[in-house]
């Protein structure tokens, strides 16, 4: 198999025309591996299958199957399956259910499932090795200011994104921008957020017909929604404060209010068994209520499950909860990695003062910090604090607030209610990540050994030629 063919495989579109045979195949043996009695009408499966298609399309895209999915850690891959699948299979139930000249046994669609779900984890583990061994690392510098927060950024790159970039070197802009063209062998070119002279570091990657990995800072995020103008002969860019349309906030409202009294329904048995487990784990009380700040600064009560200790700040203050931390209780820990103590905030979406999706609300204490020190942060309050965000669902807990305050502003100037369905999907994924909701560590990036350690390796590094 050539090279550009197994590069082909990672595409969305043949990805997904590899997944929607392997669907339709096994859900036709599926039909024929039943009893006589239990198979559907044949004829009625072939009127169906535009529509099952279509369902299972969406269904893998809402999931993320086709966002650079072989760059993800196998785990990952796998639990992304077994969450588009188990989608699928929902809408499926929920089309038999509407329409019941569709319903077929249920042995049949547990039976389908099964094997859909076995033959896409073998499809995608077999074009995952395919791509890997096709696609060479991508040889990159780092251009940075900074050789602590470089170290940092390098740490980073050395775990998700191993297979597919590999940072030989690190430069400061003066360095980079003084090299001969002959020795800028790199592929890539990765820009650390705070590097002098980043517009003459971009222009000369491109010049040389490198690409560019560009950390950006809030003032760049602007120019995600911003708006092509001109007048005259001189080109414009507007941009305009975050903020959603009146027609899109009463749309979001509506659909906030809708989907809390639906998910408060379907989650009472769990939320009364959660509830239970905290009374009878530790002393105090079962709910615990605290400030935080929400849409355009205004203060609201926020409402969670207890899993701390009682009084578990009187000595300390306001501090946020690390790794292993000992105020935590037993049950506690169980409700945060799997996200139950969140669960009285579908309360706080009813009311109005939260929305189901949006940027995790603060405390006034940590808000103040926060906007002493990072430029921009206040405009994370144009929209209404969320349940799940987006920066929850490409982080965790101990992602710093300057790199979540890059996914909020993401957010509000790309808002969509696909978007919002999106983000409460693969909130469903992270719960098959639980250390995704432990707490941070002690610095923000790995240990300050290795960093140093990096640090020192990067700056006794000569250039390496690749």
């Amino acid at each position: 198999m050539t090279k550009r063919l197994c590069v082909l495989l990672e595409s969305s579109p043949l990805a997904a025309l590899l997944d929607l045979l392997v669907v339709v195949a096994c859900a036709w043996g599926a039909i024929l591996f039943t009893s006589p009695a239990a198979r559907p009408s044949r004829m009625l499966f072939v009127h169906l299958l535009p529509l099952l298609a279509c369902c299972a399309l969406l269904c893998f895209a809402v999931a993320g199957l086709y966002r650079l999915w072989s760059r993800r850690t196998l785990a990952d891959l796998l639990s992304t399956l077994l969450l588009a699948q188990v989608l699928y299979a929902t809408v499926w139930m929920a089309l038999c259910g509407w329409e019941p000249q569709w319903a077929v046994a249920r042995r049949v669609l547990l039976l389908a499932t099964l094997l859909q779900w076995l033959a896409l984890i073998a499809l995608r583990t077999l074009l995952r090795a395919l791509v890997r061994g096709a696609r060479r690392c991508e040889a990159a510098v780092l251009v940075a200011s900074d050789l602590h927060r470089a170290a940092a950024l390098r740490l980073k790159f050395a775990g998700e994104a191993s297979a597919w970039i590999e940072i030989d070197a690190i430069l400061s802009a003066e360095d980079f921008l003084s090299l001969p063209p002959a020795t800028v062998l790199w592929q890539t070119v990765l820009v650390e957020q705070r590097t002098r002279l980043k517009n003459e570091i971009v222009h000369r990657a491109a010049s040389l017909g490198k690409s560019v990995l560009l950390v950006p800072d809030v003032a760049e995020l602007w120019t995600v929604g911003a708006h092509l103008l001109s007048v005259d002969d001189q080109l414009l860019f507007r941009l305009s404060p975050p903020h959603l349309p009146p027609a899109l906030r009463a749309l979001k409202r509506l659909s906030d209010g809708a989907s809390a009294v639906f998910l408060l329904v379907l989650t009472a048995p769990v939320l009364l068994a959660a509830a239970l487990a905290v009374r009878l784990g530790s002393r105090g009380p079962v709910f615990y209520a605290q400030t935080r700040v929400g849409a355009n600064g205004r203060l609201f009560t926020l409402y969670k499950l207890r899993t701390m200790i009682v009084n578990a700040e009187a000595s300390t203050g306001p501090v946020l909860a690390e790794r292993g931390d000992g105020r935590v209780t037993a049950v506690g820990r169980l409700l945060r990695a799997t996200r139950l103590d969140e669960l009285p905030q579908l309360a706080n979406v009813l009311l109005g003062s939260m929305s189901l999706v949006g940027p995790r609300p603060e405390r006034p204490h940590f808000v103040e910090q926060f906007s002493a020190r990072i430029p921009g942060y206040e405009l994370r309050h144009a929209v209404k604090p969320g349940l799940t965000g987006l920066a929850q669902v490409s982080g965790g807990y101990a992602t710093s607030a300057e790199h979540k305050l890059r996914f909020d502003l993401v957010y509000i100037y790309n808002y969509s209610l696909w978007l919002d369905l999106e983000i409460v999907f693969r909130t469903l994924l992270t719960l098959l990540h639980p250390a995704r909701a432990e707490g941070i560590e002690k610095i923000d990036v790995g240990s300050e050994t290795a960093v140093a350690a990096l640090a020192a390796e990067c700056n006794n590094k000569e250039v390496t030629h690749v």
